[in-house]
């Protein structure tokens, strides 16, 4: 008896189809790309943790176990300089990260703008991912 070639063929071409249609539905994502992480340390005055410029992800995770932080994206002037926003505890346009967890913008790319932060007390420790 012969061997079946068309049908082995016919298998072999069908696994390969299934396998390129299965990679090609991976989404191409910059979550892929590396995170820069950097430890800080802020108080109660708003301080900038971070400086403008261009950045595929940016996270915060807060890792004191009693303050708070809050954090708030600087915004640009109409000459694309920054304007000095300031974050607030309590203020509009501030993100509240409680304690011993985070916030991720989960736009991409993520925002460009220097990053200002705030506690509710000094020496407050927590994470920038970017």
């Amino acid at each position: 008896m012969k061997p079946n070639h068309t049908r082995w063929s016919a298998g072999i071409i069908t696994a390969a189809l299934l396998v390129a249609s299965a990679h090609a539905q991976v989404p191409i994502s910059d979550f892929s790309a590396p995170w820069v992480v950097t430890a800080v340390v802020v108080g109660t005055g708003s301080t900038q943790v971070l400086p403008a410029r261009t950045r595929k992800h940016l996270a915060i995770y807060n890792q004191s176990k009693t303050e708070l932080v809050a954090c708030r994206l600087d915004s640009f002037s109409s000459a694309g300089r920054p304007n000095g926003d300031v974050a607030d505890l309590s203020g509009p346009g501030s993100v509240l990260v409680p304690p011993i967890s985070g916030y991720q913008f989960a736009t991409a790319p993520a925002p460009s703008n220097a990053v200002n932060c705030v506690a509710t007390a000094a020496g407050v420790s927590f994470t920038v991912m970017e």
